[in-house]
């Protein structure tokens, strides 16, 4: 399939001079994709029948959207059609090009996935789908967090489901479960996926990547122990009391705390209250170092939210909550009793899959994003998907400004805060983008002293996305977010905005991606408008802080010997190869991660284990 990625101009110019659906009638549409349909269930579609389904796609996209889809789309779509990741620019219309490739991969009658960031693009996409390819007799469904079974099932026996990763990867686990139950013993879960057959991955890098470090657990709820409590509130207390770099070790890149021989004494000397069990050796140790690791390693509004009473993980790739998912080994409890919430259920894992291994069981898979060509090899690698890139329709207008750098996290807020008013005089909007929930506040407050109005997106109110999102393009308007303004949002600027400058996006600190960067950087000069971006860096930004304290200690104490001022822009070197060490620690460990599934899997293969399923041998119940 791979050889059709040797002309995909040739192929654009095909379906362009393909006018055999031009001004037929709606029936004429669907019989023609009939036929097709019939072809796809018996072999694989030439080149010429390729090129009349995307023209019918084209023609339907022409009826309900007013515009057919542009060459550039259907030359992704060819790449796609071919089992590749395509990178498209942001604002290039990735949405619609999907639809090319999930429409001829449906007609094989085996349904076609398409992946979506969240739950809300999943909705969004699958509406404009069912609107476009309903007039071509194809069935559309989508599945998120709140869907029950039944609708679970209605939505996967359509032609084309839109779903994120997240919730295909536990619906196949419960299924797993499920068909692994005895003949007649009732079940917890109904089974609601057919086989996979066929994925198409928007925001590929997100999905394939950025995610894919996290496996995806299938929990069973049990009892909260009743010792719950005073057992985390004993390692809170003995954790207060450790020492650092003497009692305990912090790995920041990992994100765990490793108890030294001279904590260890200390903990099992520790006092305990009769309302505590016995606890010996591991488990106190265990019990501590999750204290230690809330305690040190874990903040509110950066790594978790409470709302409601409730302890919600932030996707560090989304900034959104990630709904459903919870800390394992004791991490969730620890947490939440540092917070003062209401302790969740405790789970047992009755299950896994990495999205690495789910992908894979996909016989057909393609991917799209706006940022893919960095990572070509390890997709190549992992996947064995060839990066094409697109080129955009229009020129891109986007101009990048010098970087500015800083001292302090202080002196940077306050330079964009006078940037932001700058700009807002000039009736350009300002978006600006910052690593954390707890960041945006920051800035939001000192906004709000300087008289800036301002809206704030930030995971706190998740419903109100869209709405803020369609206002940031408006002269003079200010949106401050986290990256969850970075993905699936599409701000559109009026003519006196353009005459302006555009759209200009402020990046307030790295983040632990390159691309995670670019996905911010391409919410501006989308489609051939004016645009521009620039970063503001300081040397205790939460990037090198996190990842790299000791170097952050380092080039305070140089900075301030110096005095106050502004840096010379060329220190932006440094921070980018501090982001450059995040990302390839994140890479090896996907790498490592990938590796050891494999080998898990051959093995339980030769020895007729499920490697899904908690190694649980084929022939007994789960």
């Amino acid at each position: 399939m791979l050889s059709f990625l040797q002309s995909p101009q040739s192929f654009a110019k095909q379906i362009e001079r393909h006018l055999r659906w031009t001004g037929a009638s709606e029936l004429d549409l669907r019989r023609g994709s009939t036929a097709l349909r019939a072809t796809a269930h018996d072999r694989e579609l030439t080149t010429s029948e390729l090129v009349d389904a995307f023209a019918l796609v084209r023609e339907a996209a022409r009826r309900c959207q007013g515009t057919p889809h542009y060459r550039v789309q259907l030359q992704a779509g060819w790449a796609l059609q071919a089992g590749a990741a395509v990178e498209m620019e942001t604002g290039e219309g990735k949405t619609l090009t999907a639809l090319l490739v999930a429409f001829t991969w449906a007609l094989a009658g085996q349904g076609c996935h398409v992946l979506t960031a969240n739950d809300y693009l999943a909705e969004r996409d699958a509406r404009l789908a069912q609107d476009i390819l309903g007039l071509l007799g194809i069935s559309v469904g989508w599945i998120t967090q709140s869907s029950t079974p039944e609708e679970r099932h209605a939505a996967y026996q359509a032609d084309i489901t839109y779903v994120t990763v997240t919730q295909i990867g536990f619906d196949f686990l419960r299924d797993r479960v499920a068909r692994r139950s005895k003949t007649g013993e009732q079940t917890l879960y109904p089974i609601v996926q057919r086989p996979l057959a066929a994925a198409v991955i928007d925001e590929a890098d997100l999905v394939m990547l950025d995610e894919a470090r996290t496996p995806l657990l299938l929990a069973v709820a049990e009892p909260i122990p009743e010792t719950q409590s005073a057992e985390c509130a004993w390692a809170q207390a003995t954790a207060a009391r450790l020492e650092r770099d003497r009692d305990f070790l912090l790995l920041q890149h990992a994100r765990v705390a490793q108890l030294t021989e001279a904590g260890c004494r200390k903990v099992l000397l520790a006092p305990m209250t009769s309302s505590l069990p016995a606890l010996w050796g591991e488990r106190c140790y265990q019990l501590v170092e999750r204290a230690l690791e809330a305690r040190w390693l874990y903040r509110a509004d950066h790594d978790y939210l409470v709302r409601e009473g409730k302890v919600g993980i932030i996707g560090a790739a989304t900034g959104r909550v990630l709904e459903g998912r919870q800390w394992q080994n004791g991490l969730q409890p620890a947490i939440e009793w540092k917070e003062r919430t209401e302790f969740s259920p405790r789970t047992r894992s009755n299950g896994s899959i990495t999205i690495q291994s789910l992908l894979k069981l996909y016989p057909r898979r393609c991917g799209m994003s706006g940022t893919l060509k960095n990572a070509r090899r390890e997709l190549q690698q992992v996947y064995g998907m060839r990066v094409q890139t697109i080129p955009p329709r229009l020129p891109c207008l986007r101009r990048p400004w010098p970087a500015r750098c800083f001292a302090d996290r202080a002196a940077k807020l306050a330079a964009i805060a006078a940037e932001v008013r700058r700009l807002q005089q000039l009736g350009r909007p300002v978006l600006v983008g910052t690593a954390s929930m707890e960041a945006s506040e920051q800035l939001s407050a000192l906004l709000q002293q300087s008289g800036l109005d301002h809206e704030l997106l930030t995971a706190r109110e998740p419903a109100r996305e869209a709405e803020i999102v369609a206002l940031a393009g408006q002269a003079g308007h200010i949106t401050i977010a986290t990256n969850m303004a970075g993905r699936g949002t599409d701000i559109r600027v009026s003519p006196d905005v353009r005459a302006s400058g555009g759209l200009h996006v402020i990046l307030a600190g790295l983040q632990a991606s390159t691309r995670t960067d670019r996905q911010l950087m391409g919410r501006t000069a989308r489609q051939g408008d004016p645009g521009s971006y620039q970063e503001f860096l300081a040397c205790d930004d939460e990037l090198l802080c996190e990842w790299n304290p000791d170097l952050a200690q380092r080039w305070q104490r140089r900075v301030k010997s110096r005095g106050p001022g502004e840096l010379s822009p060329l220190w932006q070197r440094r921070f980018r190869a501090v982001q450059r060490q995040v990302e390839q620690l994140h890479a090896r460990q996907r790498l490592l991660q990938f590796q050891q599934q494999q080998a898990t899997e051959r093995w339980c293969e030769s020895v007729g284990i499920d490697p899904f399923l908690e190694w649980l041998p084929a022939d007994k119940a789960a």
